[in-house]
């Protein structure tokens, strides 16, 4: 979102003035000038446009309390009161975790709110709270745009081509794009963690996270994520289930409870120092002795572990697909996993799956044991 906003010459008028009175023409003129030459603005935090008092003497006489309305009532009001249009820039401001910007048209004024998310992504919500746009951290951004008609239509951008495709929505609720050749989508939609959702024409679920990482079928059903964008729950295709729990805006869980197939006692491993963990019941018994090491899942779902006292390198990994390996880091980034053996199973290099991987998702850079 840009620095500031250029409003479309919003207008004010003196709440505080009795329509009766009338100024003498030299007095009109005086405070016309002062208007034009003295009157500073500043845009609070959290959305609450209001201009600041200005700083001559004769101008706060008359101006009393300014408040930012609807324009066609501005209108009239300044016309009422001779008041001058004023041009000038809303700078956007807010606190870390929401930014506000206000935008407005020719018959009223929209404010919108910009939330960055712990995944990295960036989510634009409207008035209502709809989710409108979404900023992934790749570079890649969908927003959606509502015609005169209340026709609908998102569109995607990446960094080095703006709006490169849309997406119109039919009569049947089906999203086709304006690609050649083109496709088709069914219940597409904006997340407000900033993930992307949608069905493809054959039926098959898929979600594209604030990272820009593409999920699909049984993989996209089976992950799920809090409301940062955050892989909060992962149920393999065995049965087993892993929740993960996070302190305040950590990108990596201080807890992680884990259910067998069959079973409904569940099994929690909680973080109470760097690196130290403990294993208990859902009572809160303690049912080994505390583990130290690092936990980590990753942007592909991989939930790897690594004891502090290993020194070959190796984390012990499951796929979000349920496969098990070793995985070790190279030098150069690459990401190497093997089975039980030593047979190497996959290998990702950055965006590339080198090897032995299935088609359930679209990598991101490693930057982890993801």
């Amino acid at each position: 979102m840009a620095d500031s906003i250029k409003t479309a010459s919003p207008k004010f008028y003196r709440s505080d003035a009795p329509a009766e009175v009338e100024d003498d023409d030299e007095t009109k003129a005086d405070r016309s000038t002062d208007l034009s030459r003295e009157a500073k603005l500043d845009a609070p935090a959290q959305g609450d446009f209001r201009p600041s008092p200005v700083d001559d003497a004769s101008s706060k006489k008359f101006l009393g309390d300014l408040t930012l309305f609807d324009s066609s009532v501005l209108q009239n009001a300044a016309e009422k009161f001779e008041i001058p249009t004023l041009d000038f820039d809303l700078p956007v401001k807010g606190d870390s975790s929401a930014g506000q910007a206000e935008v407005s048209n020719s018959s009223s004024t929209h404010f919108l709110k910009e939330i960055p998310k712990t995944s990295g992504a960036k989510v634009t919500q409207d008035e209502t709270g709809a989710v409108i746009s979404t900023e992934r951290t790749d570079g890649t951004s969908l927003r959606l745009e509502v015609g005169p008609g209340g026709e609908q239509k998102f569109v995607e951008s990446t960094d080095d081509k703006p709006d490169n495709k849309s997406w119109i929505k039919d009569a049947t609720g089906t999203w086709t794009s304006d690609s050649n050749p083109s496709e088709r989508r069914q219940s597409m939609r904006v997340e407000a963690n900033g993930n992307t959702t949608f069905t493809s024409i054959d039926g098959v679920p898929h979600v594209i996270t604030g990272m820009g990482v593409a999920f699909v079928g049984d993989t996209a059903k089976n992950l799920h994520f809090d409301d940062q964008g955050r892989i909060d729950k992962v149920v393999y295709p065995n049965g087993k289930t892993r929740a993960f729990g996070y302190a305040d805006n950590q990108d990596q869980p201080s807890k992680v409870s884990s259910l067998e197939p069959g079973s409904t006692n569940w099994h929690h491993f909680t973080k109470s120092d760097k690196n130290l963990w403990h294993h208990t019941d859902a009572t809160g018994t303690e049912l080994s002795m505390p583990w130290r090491g690092t936990v980590n899942i990753g942007h592909r779902g991989t939930y790897a572990t690594q004891a502090e006292a290993d020194k070959t390198g190796s984390w012990t990994a499951t796929r979000a697909d349920g496969r098990s390996e070793s995985v070790k880091f190279l030098a150069d980034g690459t990401e190497i996993g093997t089975d039980a053996s030593g047979k190497t199973t996959s290998a990702y290099q950055g965006e590339t799956a080198v090897i032995g991987v299935k088609a359930f998702c679209r990598l991101t850079t490693v930057k982890s044991a993801a």
